[in-house]
């Protein structure tokens, strides 16, 4: 599951990471738009205003808001340099070379 397929088709994606985590929606739970009720509460806009995130601190000095940027698909490539992303890359695959994960 990559950041983009999650910002263009969330309800998939919960669902699919619900089947992947052996928790697949009832037929109850669809009925309930519990599927649309935890789209919500995760959403980007929700998660970055939450009191913790927008005021707490990881350690001193960082605060947890650092964390959070727009949340727009592409917004990393404002921050790294090509280099940057290729190394981040490379460590990525480096540590989950084998897995099954795909980058």
């Amino acid at each position: 599951m990559r950041y983009e397929e999650l910002k263009s088709e969330p309800h998939a994606q919960l669902r699919r990471l619900a089947q992947f985590l052996g928790r697949p929606f009832s037929p109850e739970e669809e009925n309930m738009e519990m599927v649309d009720q935890i789209t919500s509460l995760c959403s980007f806009g929700s998660m970055s205003k939450l009191q913790v995130n927008s005021t707490g601190h990881l350690l001193p000095g960082l605060s947890n808001s650092s964390f959070f940027r727009n949340g727009q698909v592409g917004e990393g490539n404002k921050c790294l340099t090509p280099e940057m992303a290729a190394k981040l890359d490379h460590i990525t695959q480096e540590k989950f070379g084998g897995s099954g994960l795909k980058l």
